[in-house]
């Protein structure tokens, strides 16, 4: 009997860990601004809890249907208390992100981490550079095309910008992602009869999976979310804008929680902050601006590539040893039952059904050696075009 070669050595290349290590690096500029955030908030106390109780009228609470609806205006002691709720909300968001993605965020800095496997906080800085450059496109294609509603709302006074984005942090999530995507997915869920997920996933999400009526409600709801922007006083131009903004907090509130949806919220609206409220410098501003530009573009790229992956069920720029997988068997390759008898006269019989090989959202074939997604069918086996292993 023929003895069979040893399974090859890893002998892989490092770019993929060494690429992550080197965006994680750079990401360190959203924690830094993150953390500086948090303190432009407890620090606004001291502005904006004197003016709630002394100058201002009240302030309004909407939902969007996606036009904005008025439910309760707050004033006084009521709206302190709300505001109190919002700094809690926000930092106990934060806090839970810090807690339970550090260890994760390390091994990213070391190239420790699994290939294609994120911590909440890598995610989280990678989606605030995507919308600060999905912004600036936006904003700079809408002006070379000289349209001129461009327009963005008035926020007042430094108080009141403090206020009016907290609030947007903590209550657009509770609106549009928990009433438009969570509640609603739990609607879906019972007219399907699926009975696996706690009731809490709906409100607080997190650990779920996303399929086709996961996807469907997130872009129904960041589609709200954008005209719900454009309601509210912005440009047409937010329209887009906020609604890829949306496709990224819904993703986060399913994939790791609500906190996370909250954080990169927060971490997105008070990116200004210290230099508004804190009294930073223009050079600091200007240097955020120009790494978040360069750090946006490759992670725009980046989660694209990784869309087109989860539709299509493909692997693009996938890492595969120099050797050639040992030969079967194979604890990993797939066995598809063969017919015996008397081959098949005339023209060849259409090929089964593809049980056992891995398929995109979308479906079609996908080489679960290679990722490659063109196959031959003959003598009842798939053959993949990319790597030639029979299936």
């Amino acid at each position: 009997m023929r003895r069979q070669a040893p399974w090859p050595a890893d002998t892989r290349s490092r770019w993929r860990p060494t690429l992550k290590a080197i965006l994680a690096y750079g990401l360190l500029s959203v924690i830094v601004s993150l953390l500086l955030g948090i303190v432009a908030l407890i620090y606004g106390t001291s502005l904006v809890l004197p003016d709630i109780m002394n100058e201002w009228r009240g302030a309004a609470l909407f939902i969007a249907v996606p036009v904005l609806i008025p439910i309760v205006t707050l004033s006084g002691y009521s709206l302190a208390a709300y505001y109190i709720f919002l700094i809690m909300a926000i930092v106990a968001s934060c806090t839970w992100v810090f807690l339970t993605g550090w260890r994760g965020f390390l091994k990213e800095l070391t190239m420790r981490a699994k290939s294609r496997e994120h911590s909440v906080l890598f995610d989280i800085g990678g989606f605030v550079t995507v919308n600060f450059f999905v912004s600036f496109l936006i904003v700079v294609i809408v002006t070379a095309l000289g349209a001129d509603d461009t327009g963005v709302p008035e926020m007042g006074s430094t108080s009141e910008m403090l206020y009016a984005l907290a609030n947007a942090s903590v209550w657009e999530e509770l609106v549009v992602r928990v009433l438009l995507l969570g509640l609603p997915l739990g609607v879906v869920d019972i007219l399907r009869r699926r009975r696996d997920r706690k009731w809490h996933k709906y409100v607080l999400g997190g650990s779920l999976e996303i399929g086709a009526p996961e996807l469907a409600l997130v872009v129904a709801s960041s589609t709200i979310f954008g005209f719900a922007h454009y309601d509210g006083g912005w440009g047409s131009w937010k329209i887009l804008d906020a609604g890829i903004g949306g496709l990224t907090f819904g993703y986060l509130f399913l994939k790791f929680g609500l906190p996370s949806a909250i954080t990169l919220h927060f971490a997105i609206d008070y990116a200004g902050m210290p230099t508004q409220a804190l009294g930073f410098s223009q050079a600091y501003e200007i240097f955020i601006v120009f790494l978040w530009l360069g750090l946006g573009a490759v992670f725009s790229v980046y989660y694209i590539i990784r869309t087109y992956e989860f539709l299509t069920g493909a692997r693009v720029l996938e890492e595969r040893p120099r050797y050639a997988a040992p030969p079967w068997p194979h604890p990993t390759q797939y066995y598809y039952p063969q017919t015996y008898g008397p081959p098949i006269q005339g023209p060849q019989a259409p090929p089964p059904p593809m049980v056992g090989v891995r398929q995109g959202l979308l479906g079609g074939f996908v080489c679960p050696f290679c990722g490659g997604t063109e196959a031959r069918y003959a003598d009842g086996r798939f053959h993949c075009v990319r790597c030639g292993r029979l299936l």
